[in-house]
């Protein structure tokens, strides 16, 4: 359409019909949709304000295409937020992701969706029937149980009720535990199997015969009962030392002592009491009867067969079985006394 130019040379009438048909161009200024109304330029300001500056980033250079453009790459708006306008939809959306910035490195909503699921790694949970991350949760809390249940001082988190454990477990090894096994259970296990051992052996069941109640207090009672020091005889065990008394002793019966006693120290006694006590001996050796014989075979001398007056008295009233002789009477006297023996086991006769 030719532009209207208004001429110092058209008449009034010109300049009227061409001021109309301007005036008809612009239309009514009322009719303006902006906030502005009765300038153009101020209402064209407005709407440069509403569009923008620094052009289109649409492959459209005008408005109208550039929404068209907009239009198709958006789509029908069937949005499925809870408004039904683009812009309350967005806010929508935007209030939905919040606000403040992202704490990922990728700092766009895939880029940092993308970032976690590489932190989260395979979703695959193995051992679990969850498939989701906060159902995994819950089942696990659910198995590991309450952990204010815990009996260990520290309550509060697992890994230190496991530490607390640990430190109370000490070092767990083979040249510390003293066994074969290197771990608490093997370990446990071959300290029971040697304790099943020990009892087979030791039968707790049964009684002890000792005053004491405990193996250690009975062993203890029995090595007091045995006392200390070595014996003396050859045989250097007890069975052995006994049997070796007992070859020594002989055949402990009346019949082989010929007397009424059959047992060593009731023989000794009514020996003691057949010949009386040595304090009561006449000699001046008292200490045994070898010696006191000894004294007197020193104050008989050699006895004369043909002397018939002697000191050493009548024959006859000796109380032995052999009466003719004194010799022969003392070593029937001294055939009836037994081997004596001191605590030491020294003979003293």
């Amino acid at each position: 359409m030719a532009k209207t130019y208004i001429s110092l040379l058209s008449t009034f009438k010109q300049q009227v019909d061409k001021i109309n048909s301007q005036r008809n161009l612009i239309g009514d200024l009322a009719l303006l949709k902006t906030t502005a109304d009765s300038d153009l330029v101020v209402s064209l300001n407005e709407i440069s304000d509403s569009i923008g500056v620094g052009g289109l980033n649409t492959t459209a250079a005008t408005l109208i295409s550039a929404i068209n453009e907009l239009h198709d790459s958006i789509g029908e708006v069937a949005l499925k937020t809870d408004v039904t306008g683009i812009k309350p939809a967005i806010n929508e959306i935007s209030d939905s992701i919040g606000s403040g910035g992202l704490d990922t490195s990728v700092k766009n909503l895939v880029g940092a969706i993308n970032e976690h699921e590489g932190d989260i790694g395979n979703m695959t949970l193995t051992g679990l029937t969850a498939t989701d991350l906060s159902a995994a949760a819950r089942e696990l809390r659910t198995e590991l149980g309450a952990h204010g249940s815990l009996t260990t001082t520290a309550t509060s988190n697992l890994v230190g009720a496991i530490n607390e454990l640990d430190a109370e477990l000490g070092t767990i090894s083979t040249g510390v535990m003293g066994t074969s096994a290197g771990t608490v259970g093997a370990a446990i296990g071959e300290l029971e199997a040697e304790i099943d051992t020990l009892n087979a052996r030791v039968e707790p069941a049964q009684a002890l015969t000792t005053e004491a109640t405990t193996l250690s207090d009975a062993v203890n009672e029995l090595s007091d009962s045995i006392g200390s020091g070595g014996l003396n005889t050859t045989l250097k065990t007890l069975i052995g030392a006994i049997n070796e008394h007992d070859a020594e002793l002989g055949t402990i019966s009346a019949g082989a002592f010929g007397t009424t006693a059959s047992t060593v120290s009731t023989a000794i006694a009514e020996l003691h009491g057949e010949h009386g006590p040595l304090s009561t001996l006449a000699t001046s050796t008292k200490g045994t009867f070898v010696g006191a014989i000894n004294e007197l075979h020193g104050s008989i001398g050699v006895i004369d067969a043909s002397v018939t007056a002697s000191p050493v008295g009548n024959l006859a009233a000796l109380s032995t079985t052999a009466k003719a002789n004194v010799v022969v009477s003392i070593n029937e006297t001294y055939g009836r006394i037994p081997n004596i023996y001191d605590s030491d086991g020294t003979l003293l006769n």
